[in-house]
């Protein structure tokens, strides 16, 4: 149906940038007016070309969040995911993401003070974990749990359970480059070291050996070499090279001397060469002099080593007093009067010599008497050269003829004393017999008694 005094208005063609409008007037005065939308002149070619969306200088991996008022490129964060909840009014240093099934979220939580970390994360079931455990993933709890980690798990070690039996051990082998159980009355390894069993799983004779000169076994404090029971004893042996069946062998005692000890090796070589190990009596060796290679005993003190700086011509002894493995000099003895045999002996000087050789390490000057004091002990000093040699002197008991049946011995300052060519050596009586004085007076001086060495 038409309309009264219709009328209608049109603007110009459109053209880009440019607004339309539709006039429509009707009858009654009434009018209304459309604006066309805005459309920007060209082509979209980006994302930045759209009006609502910032994307200037995007990174790789970027995504689009929409900020209120446009769509912003923005790196993907954490509290990002719809079922991560950050809370940053408490997160904190130390603070792990936990999945809580309640609420079905991840979220940052404190682990509680004094717990096991692991324990604390829902995959990870720590209970009770012993030194040494370390963490393996189980299957059918999906969870992560504290263990003892076998030998069968490392990758390079095989176990065969349908071989292993006691006594056996793991061995390298070189070939397969791997560890395996050693199995019975067979040598496990390579070219270089090897083990090697006896039927019954047992270590067997030679049991560890290298080929290797570079390899050796340590065992820290001890190694136990047992024997058979009954009657063989343990023993150690030592080979003198690969392949060869000699060698040195220590072995235990029998049981039948029913003793154990230690015998502890000395801290360091031989001073001079020729010297043999001697032990004392808590079983510690160490070195002692002894006579050149050849020579066992002395027989008729005739065949003394050149070694020994011994007096051309003299005649040596074994000390067996002080020390079985020392030689000294037989000594030589001069025999002088002190008196004549029937006078009375008294204080003070009675002998005097001037001494017309060397006499080389007095040991002593022993007397005697043919007439014994009584009442009261003879007593002696001797001086060389104006000086006594005596720390203690000697001395004839009363009712006694020998310095050497004296219950004081003498002795020597020094242990010896040697006189030289002119030295002047004096006997002197400082005590005779309240009784009888005694009487026949004689000295024996003991010299050349030295070690022969």
């Amino acid at each position: 149906m038409a309309l009264d005094n219709e009328k209608l208005t049109e603007r110009p063609a459109l053209t880009n940038s440019q607004d339309t409008d539709i006039i429509h007037v009707v009858r009654g005065n009434f009018s209304y007016q459309k604006e066309a939308q805005n459309f920007n002149a060209g082509s979209i070619s980006s994302l930045n070309d759209v009006g609502d969306v910032s994307v200037a200088g995007t990174p790789d991996d970027y995504y689009l969040k929409w900020n209120g008022s446009q769509w912003v490129a923005q790196p993907i964060l954490l509290e990002d995911l719809l079922d991560v909840v950050i809370d940053e009014n408490t997160i904190a240093d130390g603070q792990v993401i936990a999945y809580d099934s309640t609420n079905e979220i991840w979220q940052n939580i404190d682990i509680p003070t004094g717990a096991t970390e692991l324990n604390d994360l829902t995959d990870v079931n720590a209970t009770s974990p012993q030194n040494g455990n370390i963490l393996r993933y189980d299957s059918t709890t999906a969870k992560w749990v504290s263990n003892s980690l076998e030998i069968s798990e490392i990758d390079d070690v095989v176990i065969d359970g349908n071989t292993l039996a006691d006594g056996q051990v793991l061995v390298y082998d070189s070939t397969e480059e791997e560890w395996v159980n050693g199995e019975a009355g067979v040598t496990v390894g390579g070219a270089d070291t090897q083990v090697q069993y006896n039927d019954n799983g047992s270590l067997g004779a030679g049991a560890f050996f290298t080929t290797d000169k570079s390899s050796k076994i340590e065992v820290t404090n001890e190694i136990g070499i047992l024997g058979d029971g009954a009657t063989k004893q343990g023993i150690l042996k030592l080979y003198c090279e690969n392949g060869n069946a000699h060698y040195v062998g220590i072995k235990g005692p029998n049981h039948l001397g029913g003793n154990t000890y230690e015998l502890q090796l000395p801290n360091a070589l031989p001073n001079v060469s020729n010297q043999i190990l001697e032990s004392n009596e808590n079983g510690e060796l160490s070195w002692i002099n002894t006579p050149s290679a050849g020579v066992d005993e002395f027989i008729d003190l005739t065949d003394t080593p050149a070694t020994y700086t011994c007096q051309s011509g003299k005649n040596v002894k074994v000390d067996y007093s002080l020390n079985p493995q020392q030689l000294i000099f037989t000594p030589d003895y001069m025999d002088f009067a002190c008196s004549d045999e029937t006078s009375d002996l008294a204080t003070g000087r009675v002998f005097t010599m001037i001494c017309n050789r060397v006499y080389p390490y007095v040991s002593a000057v022993e007397f005697s008497v043919t007439s014994a004091p009584t009442g009261a002990n003879l007593e002696f000093d001797v001086e060389l050269n104006g000086t006594s040699i005596y720390q203690t002197t000697p001395s004839i008991d009363a009712g006694e003829k020998l310095t050497a049946t004296a219950s004081t011995q003498q002795v020597i300052t020094g242990l010896n004393v040697s006189y030289a060519i002119g030295d002047e050596l004096r006997v002197i009586i400082t005590q005779v017999g309240s009784t009888n004085a005694g009487a026949g007076l004689k000295a024996t001086m003991v010299y050349n008694d030295r070690i022969c060495v």
